[in-house]
């Protein structure tokens, strides 16, 4: 209790109570005991009286005065949380000199109870508390900045008292010990000192400086939160660019000297800086500074991201001497001796080496500046021209073209631009906003004319901003479209800005139709008379000529895709109210090649990976030559060249590729009664008759051929027209393709091919032997385990818990570990009963499963008693659950195996109707799957099959694109294969491949599902738990 210094209270430290001492003056020092004295003693090294020592504490008993009204127990509490552990250790070194100087003369002023006066014992532990923040702070400040303790330790000898002053003026010392003017750098080496007591001390000086009150000393204090901001900008530029470039002390010290003459936020600070850089910028990329010179490839002059080496040992960038070697040369380019080999080694010490290496990013290091410590809404008119002169990709200092090239990796980039204005938009004063607007409209201006269009990156840029500016204000839905439109046609350069803010609003508007169209999860979903009539009223802003139009045409398109995916623009496009539109006819009707392609595109999956099975371009072109010509005799030649150079597994699969995008898909094709179709029938009648093909395609598996000919037999062609049981989809009806077909269900169908290809030419050793077997012969799995099934659940737990296995006298299981006989007696969870039992005896009326007898340290080997056959529940059972799983499966992995097993069932029901229901009718497990609902397994199959394609895409969180390539990529990792004859857009395949993490190799093994083994209370083997299953 002895913080009451300053109110001229004398304190017995070893008293339990406190009272007024008569002839001390208010502020007198005394030597510092009890709490505070601690405190010193912790952080600094002050030392204690004798009188705190263990040898007989003097105990003095007084009456408690009047306004400290407690009972014992409480005031025995109170002594006990001031009594501290009296062998704390002293710290040693400075904080020893620390310490003394604080504690040799502590005195408080400003700190006072709302009375005035300590008369409670609230107000002495107010007094203490602050009065410890405050030498806390002080002792950090002297352990995080070193240099600073003698200015410390002197300003306190002189001070009176511990008042805001002093913290002003400690503030102050620290601020001036940490100015690198006055911290004598030698060398680079020493910035890593200086840079971690900024960073350790930031916290301190920010709370230290919260204690100085503005109105007491507001000048002072802004000078000194100007000074501090210096430093954090200092410290930014030798960690962010000094560091990185080597930069000598010199060149800091004379920055620092240049820049301590502004104001931060000045625009000559800015100006300064901006000049720096480029001069910097304009030396890396003269001479790579900064650079190591084995960094820099001898070919490209520019640091290398991968480089290898050449067979004399010289290391270049890949891509340089790949082009080297491509133009013919076969010498070295830097001795110009003959390479006795083209082949390159990658140089991965030099790539480690580059990697580690800190490079300089004066961008961000501009944009950290800029918006971290310079911006705020306070700043003058030509800052924040010059700040608009920056988002328009043009520096304040450069005075032409050549100077400009220096300050294109120093300005910020484009997303910090678009941060930059956002806040530029925001400045509250009039004087401000005008000259905000007043240099983006000259710079917007001068961008335009130059590039000769409106669309350009600074357009770009300033459109975003402000359409994001609409979000809070801006209702589409009551916005005049038809006076946008008028705005819209008749929107130039000449006053881009004003032009920008209209294309703003037409942006919001399709941004907000395009959700409407696409449906976003959330959203509730208009009705088809609602949406016809929004599609009518943004109908004018999509209408007419011009490049404008163009743009604006696309911009809405891009953002369905950019939701959706490129599917679903091609599916929404040839569906109401899109199709109906007379934007999308009147575009069509330009001659716009790009609009017609892309329609054109439309019906037809793009990426074609059956491309990449063995002898698939044979078996097109032995296709495509009879479609032309009609020749059998050929078409037998052709197919039995093909069965004997690649073999009958190679052929059929190759077949059933070649039929599907040849004849298959010009089911797709608006029919026109082209000689095309009347060649196709003519190849369905002799797949149906070819000895050819009877010699080594077996009946079952023709079946699918003919499928994807067109021509399933003639109980799938009828199922193909009827419905199921209760209106249920068949699998015809699934796989069945038409010119109103959605390209989703074109890209699943397209998988159905390529799936029954792989399939029928996989090897018997292959895990798609399993899945022909269901297409061609289901009834010879009856009995069987399937993938993804139900799976015993006793029998997981005990494969992943081990142990000894019981049941109670009721059936239901418990284990033993460790010793594996049971030691003590509990209860079931389940029914009550008692388990367990003493000594390693089992109580009677209790079971031992698999009787493994009395041993101990035995295991129980249970038999799997999963379910055979197929036992998938409901699919509305199945949907509840999304991340339901089987076995060592994830949720992903599981649903793709179900997807691959129900496209099995789907092809072979497709392909041979109700024969194929028949044949598998002994592989139902009727106690699990009621297939009778749906009218049999094909259309139970089928359900289920649309189904688990929906989770997937939940699951993986991609379009059904993306989902298409994954499952493709599924089957190029186990079937047969070559190279891709058809090439996919640009990064489609390189982004599904790393998405395939989500899709682990799949458990080939039997049946799997779900159910837990939790623990139960019990007695245990040799000090081990006995656990029951929950």
């Amino acid at each position: 209790a002895v913080i009451c210094l300053a109110a001229g209270v004398g304190v017995d430290a070893h008293s339990r109570w406190v009272q007024r001492t008569p002839g001390v003056p208010m502020g007198a020092p005394i030597h510092v005991s009890g709490p505070l004295g601690d405190l010193l003693s912790m952080r600094g090294g002050a030392k204690r009286p004798p009188s705190r020592s263990k040898k007989g504490k003097k105990k003095v008993t007084k009456k408690a005065p009047a306004y400290y009204d407690e009972d014992e127990d409480e005031d025995e509490d109170y002594d006990e949380d001031f009594d501290e552990d009296e062998d704390e250790d002293e710290d040693e070194g400075a904080a020893k000199d620390a310490g003394a100087g604080l504690g040799a003369n502590v005195k408080v002023d400003g700190m006072a109870s709302p009375g005035g006066e300590l008369v409670t014992i609230s107000s002495i532990h107010y007094r203490f508390w602050s009065l410890e923040r405050v030498l806390q702070l002080y002792m950090c400040l002297i352990d995080t900045v070193p240099k600073s303790q003698p200015r410390i330790v002197a300003l306190l000898d002189e001070a009176t008292a511990v008042s805001s002053a002093t913290h002003l003026a400690i503030l102050g010392a620290v601020l001036t010990t940490l100015d690198p003017k006055n911290m004598d750098f030698k060398s680079t080496v020493d910035y890593g000192d200086w840079m971690e007591s900024m960073s350790a001390s930031q916290t301190h000086i920010d709370s230290l400086m919260d204690l100085i009150p503005s109105k007491k000393f507001p000048k002072e204090r802004l000078e000194a939160h100007g000074r501090w901001e210096k430093l954090k900008f200092y410290e930014l530029f030798i960690r962010d660019v000094a560091v990185p470039l080597a930069l000598e002390p010199p060149y800091i010290l004379e920055m620092v000297q240049s820049i301590s003459q502004y104001n931060l936020r000045s625009a000559q600070s800015l100006r300064d800086l901006l000049s720096r850089l480029g001069k910097l910028n304009r030396d890396v990329i003269a001479s790579m500074r900064g650079i190591p010179s084995e960094f820099i490839c001898p070919i490209t002059t520019e640091r290398m991201v991968d480089p290898v080496i050449t067979a004399d040992g010289h290391t270049y960038e890949r891509e340089g001497i790949e082009d080297w070697f491509a133009t013919g040369q076969r010498t070295s380019p830097i001795t110009n001796e003959p390479l006795v080999s083209t082949v390159l080694r990658p140089n991965t010490a030099l790539k480690a080496k580059i990697a580690n290496t800190v490079e300089c990013d004066m961008s961000l290091f501009m944009e950290t500046v800029i918006l971290d410590l310079m911006f705020n809404l306070n700043l003058e008119p030509s800052v924040l021209q010059d700040l608009a002169m920056i988002v328009a990709g043009k520096s304040p200092t450069a005075t032409d073209a050549a100077q400009h090239r220096y300050f294109e990796g120093v300005l910020p980039t484009e997303s910090g631009k678009i941060a930059l204005l956002r806040e530029l938009l925001r400045v509250p004063q009039a004087v401000q906003i005008a000259a905000v607007n007043f240099q983006l409209a000259n710079d917007l201006g001068a961008i335009v004319q130059s590039s000769g269009f409106l669309d350009t990156t600074m357009s770009v840029i300033y459109a975003s901003v402000i359409e994001e500016s609409l979000e809070q204000n801006f209702a589409p839905e009551e916005v005049n479209l038809n006076a946008l439109a008028v705005s819209l046609q008749g929107i130039s350069g000449s006053d881009a800005m004003a032009a920008l803010q209209e294309v703003a609003k037409v942006r919001r508007v399709l941004t907000a139709f395009s959700r409407l169209i696409g449906g976003n999860a959330g959203d509730q979903a208009l009705a088809p008379e609602a949406l016809v009539a929004e599609s009518g009223r943004v109908a004018p802003l999509l209408m007419g000529s011009g490049g404008m139009v163009r743009s604006v045409r696309m911009f809405f398109l891009k953002q369905l895709e950019r939701n959706h995916g490129v599917s679903f623009v091609r599916s929404v496009l040839q569906q109401p109210p899109l199709s109906e539109s007379a934007w999308v006819a009147d575009w069509r009707d330009s001659s716009d090649t790009g609009f017609i392609r892309f329609l054109g595109h439309n019906a037809l999956p793009r990426l074609n990976p059956l491309a990449s099975l063995p002898a698939y371009a044979e078996a097109r072109a032995v296709v495509s030559a009879f479609l032309a010509s009609g020749n059998t005799s050929e078409l037998d030649i052709g197919i039995v060249a093909l069965r004997d150079g690649r073999g009958p597994a190679a052929t059929k699969a190759a077949l059933v590729a070649a039929l599907f995008y040849e004849v298959y898909l010009l089911a797709v094709l608006p029919s026109q009664g082209s000689s095309v179709e009347t060649q196709a029938e003519a190849l369905r009648l002799w797949l149906r008759t070819s000895p050819t093909i009877a010699s080594f395609i077996p009946t079952p598996e023709l079946h699918i051929l003919n499928l994807f000919a067109g021509q399933p037999v003639a109980a799938a062609a009828a199922a193909a027209t009827e419905e199921g049981s209760q209106g249920i989809e068949s699998a015809a009806q699934a796989v069945r393709l038409s010119p109103a077909s959605t390209p989703e269900r074109i890209l699943q169908v397209q998988w159905l091919a390529h799936f029954a290809a792989v399939s029928l030419a996989a090897s018997s050793d292959s895990p798609l032997s399993f899945f022909r077997t269901v297409m061609v012969d289901p009834g010879s799995l009856a009995g069987s385990w399937m993938p993804t099934m139900p799976e015993d659940v006793l029998k997981m737990a005990q494969d992943v818990m081990g142990g000894r296995w019981y049941r109670c006298p009721n059936g239901h299981p418990f284990y033993v570990d460790l010793c594996g006989r049971p030691t003590q007696i509990n209860k079931c969870a389940e029914c009550g009963s008692e388990i367990g039992g003493t000594d390693h005896n089992l109580l009677s009326g209790n079971q031992d499963i698999g009787n493994v007898g009395e041993d101990l340290y035995q295991k129980t080997v249970l038999d799997d008693q999963s379910e055979p056959n197929y036992c998938v529940r409901s699919v509305d059972e199945e949907e509840k659950d999304q991340f339901y799983s089987v076995r060592t499966l994830n949720p992903t992995s599981h649903r793709t195996i179900q997807w691959i097993l129900h496209s099995a069932m789907v092809v072979g029901h497709a392909a041979a109707g109700a024969a194929w229901d028949s044949a598998a009718a002994p592989v139902v497990n009727s106690s699990y799957a009621d297939t009778t609902v749906a009218g049999g397994l094909g259309a139970y199959a089928t359900l289920h099959w649309h189904s688990n394609w929906c989770t997937l895409k939940k699951l993986t969180d991609r379009n059904a694109d993306d989902v298409a390539v994954l499952l493709h990529l599924v089957l190029l990792s186990c079937g047969p294969s070559t190279q891709v004859e058809d090439d996919p857009p640009a990064g489609a395949l390189q982004e599904a491949t790393a998405a395939t993490a989500a899709l682990p190799p799949a458990d080939g093994g039997g049946g799997g599902g779900g159910g837990g083994v939790g623990s139960g209370g019990g007695g245990g083997g040799c000090d081990a738990h006995l656990r029951h299953r929950a």
